[in-house]
């Protein structure tokens, strides 16, 4: 059960059986940095499909449709330019 006594207890004592989270999957490493941008695109999707349905009364459907085709343009256009260099 966590509490602020325990909290308190667990940031102020070092254990010497823990060991640090490596550099490469902390939140400030390279892994953490490209699960915060998965987070970040994931909810920018949600807020376009929110944006295209009720403030342009846009059809669910032909929203989805939009941002998928979006999506595969997107997609291919990073997949060739990764391809030329």
């Amino acid at each position: 059960r966590r509490s602020k006594e325990a909290m308190v207890n667990f940031a102020l004592k070092k254990d010497k059986k823990m060991e640090p989270i490596s550099f490469i999957v902390s939140p400030f490493g390279p892994m953490g940095q490209l699960r915060a941008l998965l987070h970040r695109t994931g909810t920018m999707c949600l807020d376009t499909y929110d944006y295209l349905v009720k403030s342009k009364s846009m059809p669910p459907t032909f929203a989805v449709m939009i941002m998928a085709s979006f999506g595969v343009i997107f997609g291919t256009t990073v997949i060739i330019v990764v391809g030329l260099l």
